[in-house]
């Protein structure tokens, strides 16, 4: 009788308890992976890479080793923030832009699309790279020559345009829900 009352409710005390632990678990679990998402991503190199594309330094050169050229001339002062930021010589290499900022990102909308990572995350943390990563033109211009330079790469950064269209569906009703708390 009451041994066994006080024992189903103690072991439904013990499994809530149990599911509150494992629950906050999960939660530090995914911030964890988050900050650490976070942390490699915004690397030296990735910061120079997304200033030269947000002050459109940058022009894509096709050929049988295509690179980027920087525009180090645009301004009277361009000179004088790329030295602030150690940006030296005069070319970038496709595979600097491939392993630093592109495919980078490009993983995120495979976590993404793996619900790894929550739409809300990605809007909050990287939403702003990944539209420079696929509105520039010589982002553009580079997927362009990539995936028509070999069969086997017509996919290559679907994944990143994709989240970038679901990004830009969903962005107003992000932000609207950010703004109510």
């Amino acid at each position: 009788g009451l041994a066994t009352i006080l024992l189903v409710l103690v072991t439904g005390w013990l499994v809530l308890v149990a599911r509150r632990q494992l629950t906050d678990l999960a939660r530090t679990s995914q911030a964890d992976f988050l900050y650490r998402l976070k942390r490699d991503f915004f690397s030296e190199e990735t910061r120079k890479l997304i200033f030269l594309l947000d002050y459109d330094l940058l022009e894509f050169h096709r050929g049988e080793i295509a690179y980027f050229r920087i525009l180090r001339q645009k301004t009277d002062d361009t000179e004088s923030r790329l030295n602030d930021l150690d940006i030296k010589g005069d070319t970038l290499s496709t595979h600097v832009m491939d392993d630093f900022l592109i495919g980078p990102l490009e993983d995120v909308a495979i976590l993404e699309d793996r619900k790894r990572v929550t739409l809300e995350d990605v809007y909050e943390i990287f939403d702003y790279y990944i539209s420079l990563c696929t509105e520039k033109q010589p982002v553009l211009d580079y997927v362009k020559w990539v995936r028509a330079e070999l069969p086997e790469n017509e996919d290559i950064y679907d994944n990143l345009f994709r989240l970038h269209e679901k990004l830009k569906k969903k962005g107003p009703e992000l932000r609207k829900k950010k703004s109510q708390g």
